[in-house]
């Protein structure tokens, strides 16, 4: 998960708050606080799937997201559409309307897009989760 420097590497920062939210676990403020600054550092090197993961487990844990965190997974998101997995699309969409936050026309016009591209290999979930969101 170190990257060099001694830094998390973005998937292993990715993977932890994933695994946190998905084991229903109730983090310390120091340690979200510690994986969302970390998260803020590496998000430019972020793949799409772990853009998804982080925002899905902030709004799992019902954190209150870093600003400057969700913004740089919006303009990282916006860069990177065009490889997003159907799943990964709806749990962004999901993740940022469950923490009350509303996407740039940017992103959601990237995102409709790529979804558009990939409309064969939604499955129901990915559908629901896309329709919730918006």
């Amino acid at each position: 998960m170190a990257g060099r420097g001694g830094g998390a590497l973005p998937q292993g920062v990715a993977n932890l708050l994933w695994a946190l939210a998905k084991m229903h676990a109730t983090p310390s403020p120091g340690l979200l606080s510690a994986l969302q600054r970390r998260a803020t550092v590496t998000v430019g090197d972020m793949k799409p799937q772990e853009l998804a993961n982080i925002a899905w487990a902030l709004a799992k844990l019902q954190a209150t997201g870093d600003r400057s965190l969700l913004q740089g997974i919006e303009k990282r998101a916006t860069a990177t559409a065009s490889a997003f997995a159907p799943q990964a699309i709806a749990n962004l969409l999901w993740a940022l309307a469950t923490m009350g936050e509303t996407p740039g026309v940017t992103l959601i016009m990237a995102l409709q897009s790529r979804a558009a591209a990939t409309a064969v290999d939604f499955q129901p979930q990915d559908v629901e989760g896309v329709v919730w969101a918006l």
